[in-house]
């Protein structure tokens, strides 16, 4: 994961995959971070040690 945010073209697939082009609404942020916890929340799990 930490390899993966050094490198710019990773970086950037992130940026299009969750920052969005426009204003959202309270619910849909909520949804997009709930997306990104189930997804990524594993990982950082491991990261920090189990």
């Amino acid at each position: 994961m930490r390899a993966g945010l050094a490198d710019p073209d990773v970086r950037t697939q992130l940026d299009e995959a969750y920052v969005p082009d426009r204003f959202i609404g309270a619910a849909e942020f909520r949804a997009m971070l709930d997306e990104i916890v189930t997804v990524y929340g594993p990982v950082a799990k491991e990261l920090r040690g189990g």
